[in-house]
């Protein structure tokens, strides 16, 4: 009798959605230039939020996009610096105090910073480095005149820069200068595919500024653009897509052999913009109660944070070392190959004296790995389990399959069964 009402209970609350199909959100945001500071949205141009309120411009995202790198314009000194902060606006910091310092670009592995820098005019720009905290700065050109515009290459080896109209490639440490372009034409504000094949830039060569590409050596240089403008390309972290300032000063997205243009946005002034990486959202697809009797709710209740909960008390167990409450819950990534993986849980117990846990099934070796073990707390706690070695042993090959373990399990005198434990939701977030 016990085993088949526990058959029953585990049928009735297993439930699944979506097909298989990927469910969450793009969230790889841009970060641009426009009225009043510092701006990001998101890719599909919804939640779009100020984040600096001044004179700042030519903001460059991290590697995992957490932080952005931008320069301020200080009316009293009539000087330009760079300063870095949070990608929500907080924790500024001064980077470089010294005057003439613009167009920070972050290096796609974080460890550097790449701009240009100069005194007296624009006849004594160089491009350097320094470290995401402003030290180590290191004179990166040597020219008799303007170097600016850097852009690194994918392995953050090589940086594209602009010298007298024209493109150029260096080493990161100083050596192996190459020119790209010698159009007679002004060629300016280069950008690197992500794989480093490729480099966008803006060129006057045709009567008007428009966006070209070429490859990397120089070869294969071709008109993107024909609008009344495009300048200030960039890629998006995937190399599928082009993003520049075009015609009326909006943003506008292109794939980068220049079809499906699309516009942006809409309002005034928006320029300079950067891609952060590719990033998403992944609800729970698939939830099954593996031990436990469930109080209320299911699966839709879990998707987002809202108070509305899952509800689940212990059940029998096989041995004192089982949980009595095991909950299991699936999504599928978008992608297989990822750079950071975290899995949020907000969930909380009736009494004290539960321990709670969370585990990630390890596609590799075919097991459960503990990531997380804490007291569990009365009101509701948020945990956040962050993967940033090897995350893609998470990630099942040819499904996407991302699958996390819940359990909750009595750590000291119980004075009141049965209690349970509530879900409120369960979310991954993947970085690519």
């Amino acid at each position: 009798m016990t085993a088949l009402c526990m058959a029953a209970a585990l049928s009735a609350i297993s439930a699944t959605h979506g097909g298989g199909v990927w469910e969450g959100g793009n969230l790889t945001r841009i970060a641009f230039a426009g009225n009043g500071g510092i701006w990001t949205m998101r890719l599909d141009t919804t939640g779009r939020t100020q984040v600096t309120f001044g004179p700042d411009a030519n903001p460059s995202f991290n590697s995992d996009g957490t932080r952005i790198a931008f320069t301020t314009w200080d009316p009293n000194t009539r000087t330009i610096d760079i300063y870095a902060m949070n990608a929500d606006g907080t924790d500024q910091i001064r980077l470089t105090n010294m005057g003439d310092a613009d167009d920070p670009e972050w290096s796609p592995d974080g460890s550097r910073i790449a701009f240009f820098h100069g005194s007296g005019g624009t006849a004594s720009f160089d491009i350097y480095t320094m470290n995401p905290t402003g030290g180590n700065v290191t004179r990166i050109t040597r020219f008799d005149r303007a170097e600016i515009e850097p852009s690194w290459s994918g392995d953050s080896n090589r940086i594209a820069f602009t010298h007298d109209g024209d493109i150029y490639v260096i080493n990161a440490d100083g050596t192996g200068e190459t020119r790209l372009t010698s159009d007679p034409s002004n060629d300016r504000e280069p950008a690197f595919s992500p794989d480093g094949t490729l480099i966008s830039f803006s060129s006057d060569r045709s009567g008007t500024t428009q966006i070209w590409i070429m490859n990397s050596d120089g070869s294969n240089q071709h008109r993107l653009t024909f609008g009344p403008i495009g300048h200030q390309s960039t890629f998006t972290r995937d190399g599928e897509k082009i993003i520049f300032q075009g015609d009326g000063s909006n943003l506008h997205m292109m794939n980068v052999d220049g079809s499906e243009l699309t516009r942006m946005t809409f309002g005034e002034g928006e320029s300079e913009p950067d891609v952060g990486p590719v990033a998403a959202e992944i609800l729970v697809d698939s939830l099954a109660v593996l031990r436990g009797l469930v109080i209320a709710g299911g699966l839709q209740e879990i998707l987002v944070s809202d108070d509305m909960y899952l509800f689940v008390r212990p059940w029998f167990v096989l041995t004192t070392q089982e949980s009595p409450v095991q909950v299991r819950v699936e999504g599928v990534s978008p992608f297989e190959n990822i750079t950071d993986l975290r899995f949020v849980l907000e969930a909380g117990i009736s009494i004290p004296n539960i321990g709670q846990s969370i585990d990630l099934f390890n596609f590799q070796t075919n097991q459960w790995e503990q990531m997380d073990t804490r007291p569990g707390t009365l009101g509701d706690s948020v945990v956040e389990v962050t993967v940033s070695l090897d995350p893609s042993r998470f990630v099942q090959p040819g499904t996407g399959t991302v699958r996390a373990l819940l359990r909750w399990k009595e750590s000291g005198p119980i004075l009141i069964y049965p209690w349970h434990a509530r879900i409120d939701q369960a979310i991954w977030y993947v970085l690519r």
